[in-house]
């Protein structure tokens, strides 16, 4: 695959932009004090454009380590990406402070779910991956913008031919993500995944796909990011990569206008 070419915003260069990135994902100055390395919280502010103009200038088969070398992907126990029911592949992400793995819908079922999109997921119940599909939830990520944001980078820089994912176990070496480093098939079966994702937390998901038992579980974990960093705290990132994006020469756009569309 050909590496792909964009404008750039004025005086802010490809190494600038990889500069930035990296020196982001390294911060352990005020406000990301307490932040771990991995967590999404660290691009508040930081336009969307710039985190996919530079994993697209990598092909497919590097792009899993380039999302991990800036902190888009998160890597939990020495991995970073998994495969459920041999067609569905997962990534890892931090969010908030929450492990929060994006599946790759299969199917596009239920009318709501598009095939080849990702969506965060919140583990393994029985037989099926734990979410909720109501009010509209998979097009907003559960009106959690930071969430939604990492669909849309997932989006436009992991889309491969969607007919790529229906692979047998042993061809998932040929899988764009399975051509990467550090690749394998170790999450499976769920227990490991849930356990690896949540903790002690994980034995409590054993929930059936009709119970709506599920609900309570999801509602903690979107609550839980902005428990743990309120809003004062988030403005305070925010601002601090308007800053660093000004110095560097980058024009933020006028249209991000409130603290939610510029996260």
């Amino acid at each position: 695959m050909e590496k792909i070419s964009k404008p750039e915003s004025p005086k802010f260069s490809p190494e600038k932009r990889l500069e930035f990135l990296h020196n982001l994902y390294n911060n352990h100055e005020e406000p990301f004090v307490g932040l771990d390395d991995g967590d999404f919280f660290r691009f508040l502010g930081v336009p969307s454009e710039i985190i996919i103009d530079e994993l697209n200038q990598v092909p497919f088969e590097e792009k899993l380590q380039k999302a991990r070398d800036i902190g888009l992907i998160s890597t939990i126990k020495d991995k970073s990406w998994s495969y459920v029911n041999n067609d569905r592949p997962i990534v890892f992400t931090k969010v908030g402070g929450s492990n929060i793995p994006f599946y790759r819908s299969s199917e596009g079922t239920g009318g709501k779910k598009e095939a080849g999109i990702w969506y965060p997921f919140w583990g393994v119940g029985k037989k099926w991956l734990i979410k909720d599909g109501g009010e509209d939830n998979y097009k907003t990520c559960y009106d959690n913008p930071v969430l939604k944001k990492i669909q849309d980078i997932l989006e436009s820089t992991f889309n491969w031919d969607h007919n790529l994912d229906f692979i047998n176990n042993n061809e998932l070496k040929n899988h764009p993500l399975g051509k990467n480093e550090g690749s394998e098939k170790t999450f499976c079966p769920p227990m490991l995944l849930n356990e690896t994702l949540f903790g002690d937390k994980s034995k409590n998901l054993n929930f059936d796909s009709h119970d709506n038992k599920h609900h309570e579980w999801i509602k903690e974990l979107v609550i839980g990011m902005y428990e743990r960093y309120p809003a004062d705290y988030i403005k305070k990132i925010v601002d601090y990569n308007n800053q660093n994006l000004t110095k560097q020469g980058y024009i933020i756009k006028n249209t991000e206008q409130n603290l939610q569309n510029r996260i």
